[in-house]
């Protein structure tokens, strides 16, 4: 079974950096990913991440002198709709190292 369909509406899910970086930048990888983006942009659930994804996201775009990009990365993250940023603390770290065994 896709294992956007196992995620329960309304529910809350922390997304590694990477499938953030494939959305952004356009990778053919995103497509893997993009079952749960999608309910993430219609409010079917909501996305958790932390300030770390916009500042790993913006460090190869600004080198590049991609600001706009990395502009697009600060704008997702923050008001992207199904986005929500929090402070990474344990918990989440937690989460995110036992998340770390699922793929899509």
């Amino acid at each position: 079974m896709n294992l956007a369909l196992r995620i329960p509406d309304n529910a809350t899910v922390l997304l590694d950096t990477n499938p953030i970086i494939y959305l952004l930048e356009g990778h053919p990888l995103a497509t893997r990913f993009e079952p749960i983006l999608r309910r993430c942009r219609t409010g079917r659930i909501q996305s958790a991440g932390h300030a770390h994804h916009a500042g790993r996201g913006c460090v190869w775009a600004l080198r590049a002198g991609k600001e706009a990009l990395a502009q697009r990365y600060r704008s997702t993250l923050t008001n992207g709709p199904g986005w929500t940023l929090r402070p990474l603390d344990a918990d989440i770290a937690v989460l995110a190292a036992a998340s770390a065994y699922v793929t899509a």
